[in-house]
């Protein structure tokens, strides 16, 4: 199941997706910040998305979370779209 969706797809159908991308991780930890960095599994689609709306700042500074991504304004009517759709 795609966490960003909730779509039912092939476990082989699904991406692994950074919540902070990882080249941002290693500025920061160069900047000595400890943080983790988490993985959700989304289907190719909403990770094609994500990545195509959100710069690898931003994702970073904005979208460090699932549910901040679930709530991104910029993804309501993708998510409502896709939602729809068969796999």
């Amino acid at each position: 199941q795609c966490d960003l969706c909730g779509r039912e797809v092939g476990g082989d159908r699904l991406h692994e997706h950074h919540l902070i991308p990882k080249l941002q991780m290693k500025r920061m930890k160069r900047r000595g910040r400890k943080v983790e960095n988490e993985t959700v599994m989304f289907c190719k689609p909403c990770h094609d998305e994500v990545h195509g709306v959100f710069e690898s700042a931003t994702l970073a500074r904005q979208y460090s979370t699932l549910e901040a991504l679930r709530a991104a304004a910029e993804l309501q009517t993708y998510l409502d779209w896709i939602r729809k759709k068969n796999q």
